[in-house]
């Protein structure tokens, strides 16, 4: 979890671009990863898709594991040499997806 408050890019949005520099200037103090200027608008949408791919991502990965349950498959070598693919990354299952944003963000966009 640290690393990824450390080393992630951070999309930020003000409402004025002086707000948004305001903002990076304090991530900086901190921020190893890019900080990307946007609008307020811009900003808050992109929270949403990010965390719809992810909740999709996880419950694809956990359908999976159903099938191959009940295949005999071992879901988590099946996942890794899936994962060799360049343009593929499903992520691990697990019991859902965690915070309290995500399952919600999907509907946001709707």
């Amino acid at each position: 979890m640290t690393v990824e408050l450390i080393q992630n890019d951070r999309v930020i949005g003000g409402i004025m671009p002086k707000c948004a520099e305001h903002a990076s200037a304090l991530y900086k103090i901190f921020l190893k990863g890019e900080c990307v200027l946007t609008n307020s608008r811009t900003a808050e949408m992109y929270k949403l898709p990010e965390n719809s791919f992810r909740d999709v991502n996880i419950y694809f990965a956990n359908e999976l594991s159903l099938i191959c349950t009940y295949q005999g498959i071992n879901v988590w070598g099946l996942i890794s040499l899936v994962n060799r693919h360049l343009r593929v990354n499903i992520l691990q299952r697990c019991p859902g997806v965690g915070g309290h944003c995500i399952a919600v963000d999907l509907w946001f966009i709707v």
